[in-house]
């Protein structure tokens, strides 16, 4: 799978988890233990190729929209008695999330950052654990723009690191990478 169809699936998948491009890279280049490998130059989700755990996530996550229907539900129902209960509150996570469905194509573009919200924090670099710093000689031309967009981010905005890890200018992409 690209880069592109991979922040397409996530964003799609998981709207509240990535409502923007840097909290896909984040995930897929920094975080540590995310599920994902590098496998034939790409980051492959490991749990979604599985077709066992594919399946279990797949019946977990259709438990989980039926929860979000009954939550609305009860959010509505508790609304008609205090409005200030939360049902306003979570008709606006879902328009988040349904621009976040609606513009993934978008999200998906190098370059397109809505804005970087003031909470979000990137996960630490760690060397030799975050996929950023163990990129294979084998890696595809748009995961390495990939690694190197999240580089950017990480100097771009250093007040969305978080403080334990390796600093985004010590990030070594490798001297077979650079031009």
């Amino acid at each position: 799978m690209t880069l592109k169809d991979t922040i397409i699936y996530l964003c799609k998948r998981f709207p509240s988890l990535f409502p923007h491009r840097a909290a896909v890279l984040n995930q897929l280049f920094c975080v540590n233990g995310n599920g994902y490998e590098w496998e034939n130059g790409q980051l492959i989700d490991k749990v979604m190729s599985n077709k066992k755990l594919k399946k279990y996530w797949d019946e977990e996550y259709k438990e989980h929209l039926k929860w979000e229907r009954t939550r609305k539900k009860i959010l509505k129902l508790t609304s008609e008695v205090d409005p200030n209960k939360g049902y306003k509150k979570f008709l606006e996570e879902k328009k988040q999330e349904g621009w976040v469905k609606r513009n993934a194509e978008k999200i998906a573009t190098p370059g397109f950052y809505k804005r970087i919200p003031y909470n979000f924090k990137f996960y630490p670099v760690s060397q030799g654990f975050s996929a950023i710093t163990e990129l294979p000689k084998d890696i595809k031309p748009d995961w390495l723009e990939g690694a190197k967009e999240t580089k950017e981010l990480l100097i771009k905005y250093p007040e969305t690191i978080t403080k334990h890890g390796i600093k985004p200018e010590d990030i070594k992409i490798g001297e077979i990478y650079e031009n």
